[in-house]
Parts: C-alpha cells; structure tokens; sequence
C-alpha cells in the first residue's frame, strides 16, 4: 500500500511541471479596468454627465493586454488602424458595429467610435488573438463634448488657438487673446446636432462661429467663438461647453489680456509664494450646505471636509500644478 502511493505522488510531481507549462501557454484574455472607458479629451470619469462616449467620438480603453507591447498608431486615418490580432466591437440586442482603433498598445486603446453606434446602455467588447474581453458596460450618447488639454489629462490650458484660421498661433500666457476676438477650442464628442453654449469666464458666449468636425482628423471637432466684451482678464480664464442639456465638458483655460500683451495674474499669489521652496504642505477646509430636492420632497445636508497633501517641489521653476490655477 505504501508503494502504491509513493508511486502516485511520484507520477503527480512528474505531471506537475507540464501542466504550469500548459497553464502559462494560454494567455488571459484582455481585460477592461474600472471606469477604463472615457472621452480622450475630459477623461471624465462615466458617472459624471460629460463622462458619456458620444457617437463619432474619440474614447480611450485603459485595461491589461489589449493590444501589442510596441504602440501602433494610425496616421490621421478615419479608417483606423487595421489589425489582424484584434479588434473592438460595441453590442446592443442584436446589434453589433466595430469601433476604428487610431492607438493600440498593450494597456490603452485610443478609438473612434462610429456615427452608428447604437444609442444608450451597450457592451463594448475587446478581440485579440480571439479571445473576448468580459463585456463592458458603456452608454451611448448624441452628443458629449470634451475639450482637449495640452498636458493630455482634460484640465489645465486648453487647446486653444488665437483664430479661426488653421495657422493660426496658439493661445498661450505670452499670446493671450482679446475679450471679443475670435478663438478655437478643439474636442472631441461635439455630435452631428448639437447646438453647444459655451462660457468663457463664466460670461456666455453669444456668437458661435463654427462648431463641427475638423477637417483633417476623424473625431476630433472644433468651437470657433468670440471671448465675450467683458471676459475677464487673466492667464487661466475657465472655458466650458455644454453640448446638450446636462451634459458639460471638462474646464479648460485660455489667457485673455486687454492689451494685447502677456497675461497678469495679479489675484495668483500662489506660484509667487512657491518659487525657492523644496517642500510644500497644502491643507484646505471645505464647508458645504447641499439642497437635494426629489418628487417635492427636500432635505438639507451640512458637509465639513478637509484635505492636506505634502509634497517636494522640483528644482528649478516652478511647474503647471492644479494649484496653480486660480481663475480671476
């Protein structure tokens, strides 16, 4: 009997080695991570209003092996790119259209959702090699602007030119523009019939120039517009879309100057305080008084919130932070 079951534990070491072999052959499938589906431009978070993917937008897909280790991008294709290996489909019922990929690599997707996608709750599904991912919930909207950033993370200046002309320079703290002259802010989710309102210092924009598809690039748009008369000066001046009701953008910012001369931000004591420190602590107090009324019925709620954080400050000057941003 003991021979009998020396012999089955020897057979079960030998066995062992080639089934983790086996196991490790067959790869996981892709995966999508939580709130790992978001506008490119606001990359706003799906419970926001503005969080909702819009057709003919550009999305990203954040999650774990959904394409090649090496990025492949597209070169300003609307076709997207055309791989083999994989491939990105968006279910409704019995409904099904392929989304068109402009950036894969092994954790992101950037891609292009179709003008067809079917509106409200979907699945989106990823392919590679064969192997779905777990279906992931997305909600399909009309329309669903989000404004680009030049630092790539949905805040902080906009993508904004001083124009309307496609050379025309980019705004910027030493080329502000003029309250009243005309500027572009591109985006992505705008919609074919969408009529956006737009605030500029929280003045309303009353002159809409142009808004639709750029020219050069599938899903990108752009809003031509003239600053209000009485746009505040300043090098961070708050600009927001709404592209259809409920339904607002991520804040960007633009500089304005009256003169035509680099921007002043005289309130902004901020950065000033910063330059030569190493070390920084913020702390801030938050006292809110919240209405919530649903069915004529209302209750009062009293919030106290706190926050701190502690940080070292890189040498030299100092670098675009949130804190920074103070509007005027």
């Amino acid at each position: 009997m003991m021979g009998a079951t020396r012999l089955v534990i020897l057979l079960a070491l030998a066995v062992a080695p080639f089934a983790v072999v086996a196991w490790q052959g067959d790869a996981p499938p892709p995966a999508v991570s939580k709130d790992g589906v978001v506008n490119s431009a606001s990359q706003m978070p799906p419970e926001f209003g503005g969080g909702q993917i819009a057709r003919g937008s550009l999305f990203r897909i954040r999650g774990w092996r959904l394409g090649p280790e090496a990025q492949v991008r597209a070169e300003q294709s609307p076709l997207g790119i055309k791989l083999a290996e994989m491939s990105l489909e968006i279910r409704k019922g019995g409904e099904r259209v392929d989304a068109f990929p402009v950036s894969v690599a092994a954790n992101e997707i950037e891609a292009v959702l179709p003008s067809d996608a079917p509106l409200g709750k979907a699945e989106l599904i990823v392919l590679k090699d064969g192997d779905p991912s777990p279906p992931f919930s997305i909600r399909i909207v009309e329309s669903s602007f989000g404004a680009f950033s030049r630092n790539g993370q949905g805040w902080g200046p906009g993508k904004v030119r001083n124009g309307s002309a496609e050379d025309a320079p980019p705004n910027s703290p030493d080329r502000p523009a003029r309250p009243g002259e005309t500027v572009t802010l591109e985006g992505t989710g705008l919609g074919a019939h969408s009529r956006p309102s737009i605030t500029a210092g929280e003045k309303p924009v009353t002159r809409i120039r142009q808004a639709g598809p750029k020219s050069c690039c599938s899903g990108i748009d752009e809003l031509s517009f003239d600053l209000p008369a009485d746009t505040p000066e300043g090098c961070y001046v708050p600009l927001r879309v709404q592209s259809a009701p409920g339904i607002v953008s991520n804040v960007v910012t633009a500089s304005v100057s009256r003169d035509g001369g680099p921007c002043k931000d005289p309130g902004n004591w901020l950065p000033r305080q910063l330059n030569g420190m190493h070390r920084v602590g913020f702390a801030g107090l938050l006292n809110a008084d919240v209405l919530l009324r649903i069915d004529r019925q209302e209750a009062a709620f009293d919030f106290d919130a706190g926050f701190a954080e502690f940080v070292a400050m890189p040498a030299g000057p100092a670098q675009l932070d949130r804190y920074y941003l103070f509007p005027p």
